[in-house]
């Protein structure tokens, strides 16, 4: 098992023109990860009973387990369009399971 989690500070970025400035606020964003694995081929009862078992591997994996993202908006609290959630995080959550399986 493995379980990761990461965090981004958020700040504030001053942009436009001098004559028109414009400011973005970038939330913090945290993320947190999960991986579960188990090899097959270790499992020596397993692979007598069934012996196709050998060297296979199954993971499942959940990222942004809790579907955090980041939030962006300018200086009248609206989030402008090329910082929509969806256009900086298109996947959001995201579980995978998956099965490895070496040939001898």
């Amino acid at each position: 098992m493995r379980l990761s989690a990461n965090y981004a500070n958020g700040t504030r970025v001053n942009g436009g023109t001098t004559a028109a400035p414009e400011t973005l606020n970038f939330s913090g964003l945290a993320t947190g990860n999960l991986r579960l694995f188990a090899d097959l081929g270790q499992q020596l009862t397993l692979v007598k009973a069934h012996p196709w078992v050998r060297g296979m591997r199954l993971t499942f994996s959940v990222d942004n387990v809790f579907n955090s993202r980041q939030r962006v908006t300018d200086a009248t609290g609206v989030t402008p369009i090329s910082f929509q959630p969806d256009y900086l995080d298109a996947l959001g959550r995201t579980v995978r399971l998956s099965v490895r399986k070496l040939f001898f």
